[in-house]
């Protein structure tokens, strides 16, 4: 079952999603103080090419450091948005109508 949802994913978004992440790690080791962020990026685009069966584990040691850097990819980076546009607009499309977010509401 694996194989099958990870050849679909390739398919319809998958390779786009890690050839994205692959470009955005080429262009960070351009840079010598970006190079770890490069390191990330090609960590992701391997998640983003085949990502089921596998896990994603939480490192218990990484700390303010990792935070600070998640953050300045995120919101300084033009890649760190288009991954976050993308990784939600795969998310949003493959979510059928029973399975929709919703907006919490309090009572």
């Amino acid at each position: 079952m694996r194989l099958v949802l990870n050849v679909i994913w390739l398919l319809f978004g998958g390779l786009w999603m890690a050839a994205g992440y692959v470009l955005a790690a080429l262009i960070s080791f351009l840079l010598v103080i970006t190079i770890p962020f490069g390191v990330a990026s090609l960590r992701i685009a391997s998640y983003a090419l085949w990502p089921f069966g596998r896990t994603i584990v939480d490192k218990p040691t990484a700390g303010t450091g990792a935070l600070l850097g998640n953050v300045i990819w995120c919101c300084c980076s033009a890649y760190g948005w288009q991954s976050v546009i993308w990784s939600a607009r795969s998310q949003w499309r493959s979510r059928s109508s029973a399975f929709r977010w919703r907006w919490p509401t309090s009572n």
